[in-house]
């Protein structure tokens, strides 16, 4: 029961910063209230686009995925869970009380490293239960 959990949990991270890209990135934007408007006549555009929260989402985990089997077997099971926790509190907590985009990227990076640890270490343990 407990296992599944953490495998969901695991994710959880991962699909919220996606969800929350375009928040993320409005860190550098005064926080004025906008008004619903009755028509859109002109665009918004920022530096960077939400592509950019997608690439911080993953390009850490593939690289946690594709150099973990080179070191991860030295890694004892109990310190890669209690790393992916404390990566994915981390994350939540950059991403909620930052005011600028950089820091916000940056708790993003941290909850694709744990996501990527946690997917590998998780997988890995799932052949211990009966199917």
């Amino acid at each position: 029961m407990y296992f599944r959990l953490l495998g969901l949990c695991n994710n959880f991270a991962y699909v919220v910063m996606l969800s929350a890209a375009k928040d993320i990135l409005e860190k550098d934007a005064k926080h004025i209230e906008k008004p619903c408007r009755p028509e859109v006549t002109t665009r918004e555009c920022h530096i960077l686009s939400t592509g950019s929260v997608l690439l911080a989402d993953i390009i850490p985990a593939l690289i946690i995925k594709m150099s973990a089997p080179m070191f991860i077997h030295r890694v004892p099971f109990g310190i890669r869970h209690t790393t992916v926790v404390l990566l994915q509190a981390a994350s939540f907590l950059i991403v909620g009380i930052s005011d600028s985009t950089g820091l916000a990227l940056f708790g993003v990076i941290l909850a694709s490293f744990g996501s990527g640890l946690g997917e590998i270490s998780y997988l890995a343990l799932s052949s211990n239960y009966p199917s």
